[in-house]
């Protein structure tokens, strides 16, 4: 999770994440690698941020939701982790036009907005109507939570979403996360 706060495709995965991350971080990359470097087909891979919208975690019902109004999704150290968010409608938008467009590879499909969590986080609670998020020093969260929470919450990179957009003529029916929320949970 060292580097720059948001990265292109070509950035190594995060192999050695904090388990049980990294383990799956290290299955994803494994079967990245089978299907892109398979000689009997052209394999596509969308590497997707976080899901919000009706039916995931981060919808107005979802366990997100519900975990930020009780206050039990704190705001973790700085908060710098960089999350990328992706509209479930986007999600099925980019999956057609890989379908129709993409050449073999892996893309990053996610909003034009990637935001720390001491961004994103304020601005989910308020959208929520709920309580801002309480912060918790991160010696103090990494006694409690996992050490991939911990590490999500403050060094987490970013995705950039170029080569989705450039090579696949896709463009993000919600390009920020904030006009997204709003509309999704609003």
């Amino acid at each position: 999770m060292a580097g720059p706060a948001v990265v292109t495709e070509d950035a190594p995965l995060a192999l050695d994440a904090p388990e049980p991350y990294g383990r799956s971080v290290r299955v994803h990359a494994e079967m990245e690698r089978r299907v892109i470097g398979s000689a009997d087909l052209e394999g596509v891979v969308l590497r997707t941020g976080f899901w919000y919208g009706p039916g995931t975690t981060y919808a107005a019902d979802g366990y997100t939701a519900r975990e930020v109004r009780r206050r039990r999704f704190p705001l973790v150290g700085s908060g710098a982790g960089t999350f990328s968010f992706v509209h479930v409608d986007d999600v099925v938008g980019v999956t057609i036009a890989a379908l129709e467009h993409g050449a073999p590879g892996a893309y990053n499909v996610c909003d034009d907005e990637p935001a720390p969590m001491r961004e994103w986080l304020p601005a989910y609670a308020r959208v929520l109507g709920a309580p801002a998020p309480r912060r918790v020093p991160g010696w103090l969260a990494g006694l409690f939570a996992p050490g991939f929470i911990v590490a999500q919450a403050t060094r987490l990179r970013g995705a950039d979403n170029g080569k989705a957009k450039r090579d696949l003529g896709w463009r993000p029916r919600y390009p920020s996360w904030r006009d997204g929320f709003k509309e999704a949970l609003g």
